[in-house]
């Protein structure tokens, strides 16, 4: 709009029209990206992870973050995941999906095979599967979608809100549960991950012509080294 407001300004100038007709089109206002992008730093994770607020939430709270923090999910594609989505043998996998009743996805593109965090597994994530399973649980986590949008992640975000609070991080210029994904697409592109490998491991729709339209899916093992480029803990 500003090119062609420009252009028009130009043509009335030397008369060729009689007024700009971009005139009364408003320019969209500049956003501020940083705030919308808001991600967390190594000392804010410290601080998050070290506080008694944060610890007293239990196992599965602990889990639902790191999902978040180390694979780059939404908090309601952590939230939502059952037994079944996650998948062993060579390369441990984590099926983000919607096939199952009230489960939801952004879009066709967010339905993905993960592999899942070195981290993760070091910290013994597939015993907690494990054991999930062993206790004849459906879904990975004792949560339920609320409100109108069936969202499975409302109860732990409004934990996840306290918490933050309890570690007198100030509410409109902190990082949320939200800015794990921000931040883990951060670091793999600091690490140089080539952007449609990112936008495969976060569900994202690749968006060029060659890599969108003609280039095949990676497979998870050819996800690992990238998955496994985000560093923070």
């Amino acid at each position: 709009l500003a090119a062609n407001r420009q252009f028009f300004n130009w043509c009335v100038a030397k008369e060729l029209i009689a007024t700009n007709p971009f005139m009364v089109v408003k320019l969209p206002k500049k956003t501020n990206s940083s705030t919308q992008r808001r991600r967390w730093k190594a000392i804010e994770l410290k601080k998050l992870f070290s506080s008694h607020a944060y610890s007293e939430q239990g196992e599965q709270f602990d889990w639902i973050t790191k999902l978040q923090m180390h694979q780059g999910c939404h908090p309601s594609e952590a939230c939502q995941l059952r037994i079944k989505d996650i998948t062993l043998g060579h390369t441990p996998c984590i099926h983000f999906s919607d096939d199952a009743e009230n489960q939801h996805l952004k879009n066709a593109a967010s339905n993905r095979v993960v592999p899942i965090h070195q981290k993760l597994l070091q910290s013994r994530f597939l015993d907690y599967v494990e054991q999930r399973k062993q206790q004849g649980a459906i879904q990975l986590f004792d949560l339920v979608p609320r409100g109108d949008d069936l969202d499975w992640s409302k109860d732990y975000r409004d934990v996840f809100g306290d918490v933050l609070d309890a570690c007198h991080f100030k509410a409109g210029q902190r990082p949320t549960a939200y800015s794990f994904r921000h931040t883990f697409v951060d670091e793999l592109q600091k690490a140089g991950i080539e952007e449609h490998v990112v936008a495969q491991i976060i569900g994202h729709k690749h968006n060029t012509m060659t890599y969108g339209h003609y280039a095949k899916q990676l497979s998870p093992e050819e996800l690992v080294d990238a998955v496994n480029s985000f560093q923070l803990s």
